[in-house]
């Protein structure tokens, strides 16, 4: 990277090459840290070099190259799919043994059901609820005694404070 002074403040100008690798390597889905590790640089520097370089779109559309595999590839796994493939095997004399076939992935429930709570939020809902109610479905009620000194009410015990739920049915 060549360093031009503006104003007193250094700015780093990326080469095509730096340029083009940076590019690739949010295709591939690395993270705005991971590619300034590569280059060398803190995030916050790394994201200055960016702005500088106008370069914000372009790495927006690579992440997305990246972010629409990941969908497409979720898609699939979430409804089975199935590819080409090749079994190589050897025969008894060692010579070597080719055969194509179609592999089958059936579908996997864990990839449909994210799929679906990320892509239909009002129908699918990945959500754990826990609710206390008192006796009769009446508000729970909890009352506690404090000593003359201010304190909690403790048992002899050490117990826990003195909690009372005066609901009767």
């Amino acid at each position: 990277m060549k360093k031009k002074k503006t104003g007193g403040r250094s700015r780093q100008i990326l080469s095509k090459q730096e340029k083009a690798l940076i590019l690739a390597l949010f295709r591939e889905g690395k993270t705005d840290l991971e590619v300034a590790k590569v280059l060398g640089l803190q995030r916050k520097c790394f994201r200055d070099v960016l702005a500088y370089n106008k370069l914000k779109f372009t790495i927006a559309g690579a992440k997305k190259i990246a972010d629409e595999e990941v969908v497409r590839s979720l898609y699939e796994r979430a409804c089975g799919y199935s590819h080409p493939a090749v079994k190589i095997s050897f025969d008894k004399f060692g010579d070597a043994l080719r055969e194509e076939y179609t592999a089958h992935y059936p579908p996997d429930t864990a990839a449909a059901t994210l799929w679906l709570c990320n892509r239909q939020p009002d129908k699918w809902k990945n959500t754990n609820r826990t609710e206390l109610t008192g006796i009769g479905n009446k508000p729970l009620e909890i009352k506690v005694i404090f000593d003359e000194k201010g304190k909690t009410d403790s048992g002899k015990d050490g117990s826990s404070p003195t909690k009372t739920t005066p609901q009767t049915e």
